[in-house]
């Protein structure tokens, strides 16, 4: 026994010493994982507070926050990114202060330890990118001070440097929501760049740099960021060097944007007399600037939405076909606007069943969104559906079948099962193969139709319904009663579990419910939902003839009437 107990104080003992050597490493460690902590909190709230206070122009605040910013940041590592953003803030309050010297020294310190942290970041995307765009930034700083100081070929190289990082990064990160901002800022940067070739003298350099950053916004689907600021910054040197025939084509162009934002906010008040007044100035103002095509393509869209909104259709008519001609021989940006525009006169044509128009009409349409999104995108499928339903309208089957067809391969592509976007031509489709006899197909797109809706709505939702109740038709088309059933027993759960005016827009439903259940001699099924209409006839805003029809129903009742309570 003696030897046993001390043997178990040895190994006592042994724990001991363990324990007491690993404490002050533990202990260490957890210190460090808490100062952590407690830098990267102090860190955010100087950082908001810099921010703030440079926001509302209070730039000694913003210098001074900045200041306690760098300090916890420093802690962090003398590479870490934190830092480097810490310093470019700091620098742009001292920029803003006029004191350009210690800005410069922030901004070089910045420069260093992003590229420093962009290194190390090489296998984390978004945090490369990230990084990159503060680099950007730090480098367009450099230039506004350089800018300011009339040290143009320093500003110069500076903004040129913002300018290819924003344009690889634009390239890079392309339809994301990061692009709008990115390109927004690339504009900017060529803005300033080419306001300090005007400065410095070097006109013609200023002049394609003015260009390309107009060009630059066009071309990256945000119109909106050839702002006014920098067309005007543009005209002003043109004016200046005495290039009047071009200032007058720049002042036709902001005539040009000015009345058709008016145009705009008027066709959105459906103020069509007002929006036509203003799109006729715009038609005007093209005539100074005829390279433009897309401004022309554009004015002659929204004219053809007018146009078919107050009855002149002819007029319509001849717009949709000239801006078509002009967008097919061209390669501007105006192809949305043209979209939208044959959308609204398609919708007219199919509207009035007058097919001999609709079909050449979604025929060109097909053309331009398989020009604009790609011959396999859900856009070019949407045109497809629409035009097989328009070629069996017209009792064109063999263009139906083959329209439908290449419809459904986009459709069933492994980037849209399951789409939201892929539903509209999925259900028309359906209906399209429906009227076709062709219940294999129908009953495939019903089911694609029926799967994306339930993955976004309640079960209960009348979208959802709709889709199950198409479904059960094709079903018993096909004889397949047991599919058929399964649906409906969804349908009535959906109906049992949804609120009191939930219900009452599902008598229609329940009818159907009741009537295919006799079909299929289940008579106690029947009787059982006949019975819950029953119930919803008594709520308030009932159609008379649902009313009817459930009262003619439950007058006739079903063999064996089994009903069960309603809840």
């Amino acid at each position: 026994m003696k030897g046993r107990d001390l043997n178990a104080a040895v190994r006592a003992w042994r724990s001991s010493l363990v324990i007491c050597l690993l404490l002050p490493c533990l202990s260490s460690c957890g210190n460090a994982i808490w100062n952590r902590d407690y830098r990267l909190r102090f860190w955010e709230k100087n950082r908001l507070a810099a921010e703030t206070a440079y926001l509302k122009r209070d730039f000694k605040s913003a210098r001074e926050f900045g200041y306690a910013a760098v300090h916890e940041a420093e802690d962090l590592g003398s590479n870490d990114f934190r830092l480097g953003v810490s310093l470019a803030a700091l620098g742009d309050a001292c920029r803003r202060l006029g004191e350009h010297a210690e800005a410069e020294d922030y901004y070089d310190r910045a420069t260093m330890v992003l590229k420093n942290a962009g290194k190390s970041a090489t296998n984390d995307k978004v945090m490369s990118s990230l990084i990159r765009q503060d680099s950007a930034r730090v480098q367009n700083s450099m230039g506004l001070m350089y800018a300011s100081e009339k040290k143009f070929a320093l500003a110069a190289t500076h903004f040129e440097k913002s300018i290819k990082i924003y344009d690889e990064l634009c390239r890079t990160i392309n339809g994301l929501p990061e692009d709008y901002f990115l390109a927004q800022e690339e504009v900017r940067a060529l803005a300033s760049l080419a306001k300090t070739y005007s400065r410095a003298g070097k006109y013609t350099l200023a002049e394609t740099t003015f260009r390309k950053a107009l060009e630059q916004a066009r071309a990256s689907d945000y119109p909106e960021l050839a702002s006014r600021e920098i067309t005007t910054a543009y005209l002003d040197m043109l004016q200046s060097i005495g290039h009047s025939k071009s200032a007058v084509d720049i002042l036709a162009l902001l005539q040009w944007q000015d009345c058709m934002t008016e145009a705009l906010q008027s066709c959105a008040a459906q103020r069509w007399a007002e929006a036509e007044q203003y799109l006729d100035k715009c038609l005007s103002a093209t005539k100074q600037f005829p390279e433009r095509t897309d401004c022309l393509t554009k004015t002659l869209a929204q004219l053809v939405s007018v146009y078919v909104r107050t009855g002149r259709l002819p007029l319509a008519e001849a717009c949709c076909h000239q801006a078509i001609h002009i967008f097919a021989t061209s390669s501007d940006d105006s192809g949305f606007e043209l979209d939208t525009a044959m959308t609204v006169l398609g919708t007219y044509y199919t509207t009035t069943r007058e097919r001999n128009k609709a079909i050449p009409l979604l025929m060109s349409q097909y053309k331009l969104r398989t020009r604009l999104f790609g011959a396999g995108s859900i856009q070019s499928a949407d045109i497809l559906a629409g035009l097989a339903n328009a070629f069996q309208a017209a009792g064109d089957t063999a263009g139906a079948s083959q329209a439908a067809e290449r419809s459904r391969q986009i459709i069933l592509l492994p980037a849209y099962v399951g789409s939201k976007r892929a539903i509209p031509a999925a259900f028309e489709l359906g209906k399209v193969y429906q009227f076709m006899s062709n219940f294999v197909r129908s009953e495939e797109m019903y089911r694609f139709v029926v799967d994306a809706t339930a993955r976004r709505y309640q079960p209960c939702d009348e979208k959802i319904i709709s889709a199950r109740e198409c479904l059960i038709q094709v079903c018993l088309q096909e004889k397949k009663y047991k599919d058929a059933n399964e649906q409906l027993d969804l349908i009535g759960t959906a109906i049992k579990n949804g609120s009191s005016q939930e219900k009452v827009k599902t008598i229609p439903y329940l009818l159907l419910l009741c009537d295919t259940y006799s079909q299929l001699a289940m008579y106690r099924e029947a009787q059982q939902d006949i019975a819950i209409a029953g119930l919803l006839i008594n709520e308030p805003d009932v159609a008379p003839n649902l009313k009817a029809a459930v009262e003619a129903r439950l007058k006739k009742g079903y063999e064996p009437a089994t009903a069960k309570k309603a809840p």
